[in-house]
């Protein structure tokens, strides 16, 4: 509890499990003070054009409502969140592609 912010963004959906996201989510809910923020986006399973991505990269979806859950259950009050699609664009390859992307803005409890 000694953090007045804690981000994770974009690392969930490269974790193998959703016992790995929980356990993530539990350590921020661990470090971040009461009143502090947390700041997590993740790919979810609602939507995902992978064609801008190598072959073997094989994203973790969860469901936008699981994940909003389990930062609840880790210590936070969810004070905005969102589950949009973002356009994305890789320079090297020129291949536009899209994800669905939870974000979510918290307070420690």
């Amino acid at each position: 509890e000694t953090f007045d912010i804690a981000g994770s963004t974009g690392i969930a959906h490269c974790l193998r499990s959703p016992s790995d996201v929980i356990a993530m989510l539990r350590a921020l809910g661990r470090v971040v003070r009461p009143g502090g923020a947390l700041a997590f986006s993740s790919f979810n399973d609602t939507s995902q054009d992978l064609r801008g991505h190598e072959p073997e990269f094989r994203p973790l979806l969860l469901p936008h409502s699981l994940l909003l859950d389990e930062v609840r259950e880790a210590g936070f009050d969810v004070s905005s969140e969102s589950n949009s699609l973002l356009s994305d664009l890789h320079p090297h390859i020129g291949i536009r592609h899209s994800h669905s992307i939870t974000r979510v803005v918290a307070v420690r409890r």
